[in-house]
């Protein structure tokens, strides 16, 4: 499924710090690497340096591949528009995974959440892999392996469009997958309603929230299991879908989290695009977004 991975680089050590996650991630699933440095057209006199610096990374990335030393690893400086750049050439190159940094301050362009980053995960309809760095002690060696991954999903389909990515890292990583689910309470329901809501029984309603998230994150994890993945889940009942996600960053001892970026659900109510971006914004760990597909893409996928 990730057959080919695009990483975009500045020129800064933070950018750079995503290098050993894609090292990692193709040395055990068998990709071919895409390194691009984005050179702005007054820069087109340093082209060559450029080349030079990312001929370098490849150098030193070969050289600390573990199983697999055959992993076609290109790397390339083009001219324009940084975005336009990226999204040209990640169709030319049929790219399966785009995978960056969210912070990178230093060097010749650097990429931030909220620029290129933040166009990327919205633009680009590529999975996208976001390293989460607060500050320069993020540069300092972090575990790039995956072993247990956390899947947020409510009840909708949508939400589910990112399972497919996490069992195929699953499988082919040995690592575990943790499904999440948060039942809305009541309160919080009742606020999005009209209505005063006398007669209601609210605790009822909770307790059948509640068993319906349970219920449902067991079937998946069932299915899952049936695929030789090793799975588990947590379901509770909350408010805020993004803080008790965050809470599960902290709590877990997961090394990745999987989550769709769009997609509502009428029972659970969690609008994936907002929940997807307070997660990136504010969590620490590595996470993997995947855009759900709009109608008319969706036909294309089912029709290949």
């Amino acid at each position: 499924m990730f057959n080919k991975i695009l990483l975009p680089l500045d020129g800064s050590q933070l950018a750079e710090a995503a290098i050993p996650y894609v090292r990692n991630l193709a040395d055990q699933l068998g990709s071919e690497i895409y390194l691009v440095h984005v050179c702005p057209p007054e820069h087109q006199q340093y082209v060559h340096m450029h080349q030079i610096y990312m001929n370098s990374l490849v150098d030193g990335m070969k050289t600390l591949l573990k199983s697999n030393k055959t992993i076609k690893i290109e790397a390339e400086v083009v001219v324009g528009d940084p975005l336009k750049s990226l999204f040209d050439y990640s169709r030319l190159k049929n790219i399966d995974l785009i995978a960056l940094t969210t912070h990178g301050n230093q060097g010749f362009k650097p990429w931030s959440l909220g620029d290129v980053a933040d166009k990327i995960v919205r633009g680009s309809g590529i999975p996208t892999l976001l390293i989460r760095l607060k500050n320069a002690k993020d540069l300092e060696p972090r575990k790039t392996t995956i072993e247990n991954i956390l899947a947020p999903v409510d009840n909708s389909d949508a939400s589910k469009a990112a399972l497919p990515f996490a069992i195929d890292l699953a499988t082919k990583m040995k690592a575990k997958i943790t499904l999440f689910s948060m039942a809305q309470t009541a309160y919080a329901q009742s606020m999005d309603s009209s209505g005063s809501g006398l007669g209601i029984n609210w605790d009822a309603v909770d307790k059948a929230s509640v068993q319906a998230a349970a219920d449902y994150l067991k079937t998946l994890t069932e299915d899952l299991k049936k695929q030789g993945v090793e799975a588990g889940n947590i379901s509770m009942l909350g408010f805020d879908a993004a803080y008790e996600i965050l809470e599960q960053e902290k709590k877990g001892n997961f090394d990745l989290v999987v989550m769709a970026t769009r997609g509502r659900s009428s029972v659970a109510r969690w609008a994936f695009g907002s929940v997807a971006e307070k997660v990136l914004r504010e969590g620490n760990l590595p996470i993997l977004l995947i855009k759900e597909k709009g109608g008319k893409e969706r036909q294309q996928a089912e029709a290949k």
